[in-house]
């Protein structure tokens, strides 16, 4: 009989199970030192350009958010290697309406139209009928004014901004334009070309029909000539500090003559109209705004190009509309607010947040926050009238979103309702709330930048800080109206 005990030809086999065993586990220690954190460090890396490219892509969503539901999705996390468990990432993703608040305190002084992207006047919504006509649409532009030295002597003249224009449109199969612009002196040697602009005033009526027939009528005034009194129909009202000149779409004494038509005469109650004929401006704007059918106006769509600043007054059936030109009532308002935010629990890569504020969107990590893309809501250029332009383009974020983990979410956003104003004042404050979690070093190092865009000779900025109470900000003042503020601000639904 064997005796086992002493037999030794299974060792071998032993031994080398052992040995392959060793090898796997050395293995998978080295790739588990080595090239796991090579591996899901690259993973994370990339996981983070992607959520770049989703914040882009969600700040462009926003910015053109509309009634309807518009949707994002974002990879919250990276997923485990193959075969190797507890590899992954997660993200936690959070909206949070009550926080970073920002305010705006001023008090508008002069205000310009209340038109902001998209905005349109829609005249047809006033559903007016033929027993209750428009009888007073007056157009209100502020004149500058400006010296000339002659013959040892200053005058003193009036002038138009340079190159604006004012049109108002109808969306309509027939359609109808009526604008008004600056213009030069003809230069007849020069084959009729415009020249020396803001001498003059240009109102134009162009109608094209259902198939593409024209007909233009104008009327072009020397703007010495309507200082003077001498025009009909276009007057100046003067205050202590600026002198508006006044436009009555329906005046009766302003005459249009026929530039051109594609089929002459041109007919208007019962009377034609051939090349050079002039009538009212009053008649034209009846003839061609009013519908037939239902009595009511289809004027819709107005631009405006460089105008400093304009009012339309609408009178109708004895009440009276200001469209545009309402100084609006801005004394602590909300401009900004509410975060959107991802935070990136990384194993192997740096851990980070990506956080959409008030417009803005900001990349934290531990050695810091920075603004990515065009850095925050506010823009801030001087023109060449001495006038500081303070654009604010804000968001406020509406919603309580919550989810965790590394699958994918989709984020629906909504408009809410939208707000803008323009106008000219002489100080502006902006407040806005932070914490250090909110990045305060950050927003702070803005304001305070936002001061070296500030030409001191058109105003001064200071900044307001309480590290206390976790406020930031600037405060700009000047000793002249010359400070344009247009605020455009989309308030969002995020679901």
């Amino acid at each position: 009989m064997k005796d086992l005990i002493k037999n030794d030809d299974a060792v071998s086999v032993v031994v080398g199970s052992i040995l392959i065993l060793a090898v796997l586990v050395t293995f998978m220690s080295v790739v588990t030192s080595s090239w796991v954190p090579v591996y899901e460090g690259n993973a994370e890396s990339a996981h983070s350009d992607e959520l770049f490219d989703t914040f882009i892509d969600l700040s462009k969503q926003i910015e053109n958010a509309g009634e309807y539901p518009k949707s994002t999705t974002i990879k919250l996390g990276t997923d485990d290697m193959p075969f190797i468990s507890n590899t992954n990432s997660v993200g936690h993703l959070e909206v949070n309406s009550s926080a970073a608040s920002m305010t705006l305190t001023t008090e508008i002084k002069r205000p310009l139209p209340g038109f902001g992207e998209g905005d349109f006047l829609t005249v047809k919504d006033l559903n007016l009928s033929q027993d209750a006509p428009i009888t007073q649409f007056t157009i209100n532009f502020t004149l500058d004014t400006t010296y000339t030295y002659i013959y040892k002597k200053t005058v003193t003249s009036l002038s138009l901004s340079d190159g604006f224009i004012f049109e108002l449109q109808s969306d309509t199969p027939d359609k109808i334009k009526i604008i008004i612009e600056e213009v030069g002196d003809t230069d007849t040697e020069s084959g009729g070309r415009w020249r020396n602009q803001g001498t003059h005033l240009r109102i134009r009526i162009e109608y094209i029909d259902n198939y593409g027939n024209i007909e233009r009528w104008g009327s072009t005034w020397a703007i010495s000539a309507i200082e003077t009194g001498s025009v009909n129909g276009l007057n100046l009202t003067n205050n202590t500090d600026y002198t508006y000149l006044n436009i009555n779409l329906l005046a009766p004494t302003t005459t249009l003559e026929l530039e051109y038509a594609d089929s002459p005469p041109v007919t208007i109650d019962n009377i034609d109209y051939f090349v050079t004929n002039t009538t009212s401006l009053h008649n034209l704007t009846q003839y061609y705004m009013k519908q037939p059918d239902d009595g009511t106006y289809n004027l819709y769509y107005t631009t405006y190009d460089r105008i400093l600043e304009s009012n339309m007054t609408l009178r109708y059936n004895t009440t009276t509309d200001t469209i545009g030109g309402t100084t609006p009532d801005i004394n602590g308002m909300t401009i900004g607010g509410g975060t959107l935010t991802l935070r990136s629990d990384y194993n192997f890569f740096v851990d980070q947040s990506y956080i959409y504020d008030s417009g803005a969107i900001i990349l934290n990590q531990n050695d810091g926050a920075v603004f990515k893309v065009d850095g925050g809501p506010i823009y801030v250029n001087n023109d060449s009238k001495n006038n500081l332009i303070l654009n604010l383009k804000t968001t406020v974020l509406q919603g309580d979103y919550q989810a965790g983990g590394n699958g994918i979410e989709t984020i629906q956003t909504k408009l809410d309702g939208s707000y803008y104003a323009s106008g000219f004042t002489n100080n502006v404050t902006i407040t806005k709330n932070t914490t250090s979690e909110l990045l305060y070093d950050l927003w702070y190092s803005y304001f305070s930048d936002l001061g070296e865009y500030v030409n001191t000779t058109t105003a001064n900025c200071t900044d307001i800080s309480n590290k206390s109470i976790n406020q930031v900000g600037v405060i700009i003042n000047s000793t002249s109206e010359n400070i344009l503020l247009i605020v455009n601000q989309k308030e969002i639904i995020v679901t």
